[in-house]
C-alpha cells in the first residue's frame, strides 16, 4: 500500500478526535452513525482511489470503537 495523502490522513485524525463530542451530541446510535456518515462520506469522497482502502479502514475501526459495528479492536487508536 502507498503512503495516504497527508490532507487525508488529518482529515480522519481529526473525524477520530470528535468522536467523544458525537457520542455525547448524539445519544441514540442511529443519529450517531447518521452524523458520523455525514462527515465520513466527505473524506472518502475526496480521497483518491489509491487511499480508498486505507480511509475505509480507517472509519471502519472508528466505527467499531463507536459500538456502531462489531469487531474485535475496539479501543485501539485507528491509524
Amino acid at each position: 500500500m502507498t503512503t495516504p495523502d497527508q490532507a487525508t490522513v488529518a482529515a480522519l485524525d481529526a473525524l477520530e478526535a470528535k468522536l467523544p463530542e458525537l457520542s455525547l451530541q448524539y445519544e441514540d446510535d442511529d443519529e450517531l452513525r447518521t452524523a458520523f456518515a455525514d462527515e465520513a462520506d466527505v473524506i472518502e469522497d475526496r480521497a483518491s482511489v489509491a487511499d480508498y482502502e486505507f480511509v475505509r479502514g480507517r472509519i471502519d475501526c472508528m466505527l467499531k470503537n463507536l459500538g456502531l459495528i462489531p469487531g474485535e479492536d475496539e479501543g485501539e487508536p485507528c491509524k
